[in-house]
């Protein structure tokens, strides 16, 4: 059985160095952006398609997506009716706030440490999980925050405009691209092969020392209340629903099914504030993502070992 502090260690000295290395001065704030850009936009695509390419699209992959798709979105229904009815948010702040409890950093963190549980595995479960939030979970609480706000705009009609925005998604072309290549059964030559795989092998570890770098100069403030609150529900509710979401409709792959609870587990993507700034939200935003991914130092050992216990998934 693997240890899970090993994991978690490997994981936390790559965010400690880019944090420290920030913190000091070695390498800039500035250049953090380009690192993200780098990843989200060359990197990640890279391995989405690799590991898809190689991937046989089965039964099971599409069991693995609606199963991620209904728990993350039980979550977002439960988390809004909760923010708006008992908390009393405008639904323009609820939509937002429960999008950073069903949204997982499945990229930066998520699959790093997946990776470390089940190995190759990780890299398809990543791709279907991006499938997930990006075409579906994203785009439903925008249309409902966009639906909300001033504009009063029709739910269906802000709902197709962000599904609209996914044309030019990276992460979303090099799973098409993925997919294509699997059910066409294409191969690309050998030196495009290799090269996509370096590419790739740079995602992990660029990944978790700019989400490090990210942590400098970031502050709770007012915010603790509402920033704990979307904490516990991404830390807890997500892998816990997703938990209950596998075992009732998931893959029967074992390793499929840690790895969705293992991406789960981790905070919400790193661009939430750059998401909750186009409804006014982004220092709330900042402040929950520094908040959850202080927690998550805390719980994510307790999440590795419940999900490499014999009796959760057998």
């Amino acid at each position: 059985m693997i240890n899970a502090l090993a994991i978690v260690s490997q994981i936390f000295l790559l965010i400690g160095f880019g944090y420290l290395a920030v913190r000091i001065g070695y390498l800039s704030s500035t250049w953090l952006a380009a690192l993200g850009g780098f990843v989200l936009r060359v990197a990640l695509p890279a391995l989405l398609f690799r590991s898809l390419a190689q991937h046989e699209i089965t039964a099971d992959s599409g069991a693995y997506i609606g199963a991620y798709a209904a728990g993350s979105l039980l979550l977002l229904a439960l988390a809004c009716v909760w923010l708006r009815l008992i908390r009393r948010q405008p639904w323009e702040t609820a939509a937002i706030s429960a999008m950073g409890m069903c949204c997982a950093n499945s990229a930066f963190i998520g699959y790093p440490v997946a990776s470390q549980l089940v190995g190759a595995s990780a890299a398809v479960a990543l791709s279907l999980c991006a499938v997930v939030e990006n075409t579906l979970v994203i785009p439903i609480s925008l249309a409902l925050a966009d639906s909300a706000s001033a504009r009063h705009e029709p739910f269906l009609h802000a709902l197709g405009r962000a599904l609209l925005r996914l044309r030019s998604n990276p992460l979303i072309i090099g799973t098409a691209a993925g997919m294509a290549f699997s059910l066409l059964h294409l191969h690309l030559p050998m030196p495009a092969s290799k090269a996509i795989d370096l590419i790739a092998a740079a995602a992990v570890p660029v990944a978790l020392i700019s989400v490090g770098g990210m942590l400098v100069g970031q502050h709770l403030g007012s915010t603790l209340r509402d920033s704990a609150e979307i904490a516990v529900g991404k830390l807890v509710f997500h892998p816990c629903l997703i938990a209950a979401a596998f075992l009732l409709f998931g893959p029967g792959d074992l390793n499929m099914r840690r790895a969705a609870v293992a991406i789960a587990a981790s905070p919400m993507l790193s661009i939430y504030p750059i998401l909750g700034s186009l409804h006014q939200r982004g220092k709330a935003c900042a402040a929950a993502l520094l908040c959850t991914t202080v927690a998550y130092f805390l719980t994510i050992g307790p999440v590795l070992g419940l999900v490499q216990s014999p009796w959760l998934f057998r």
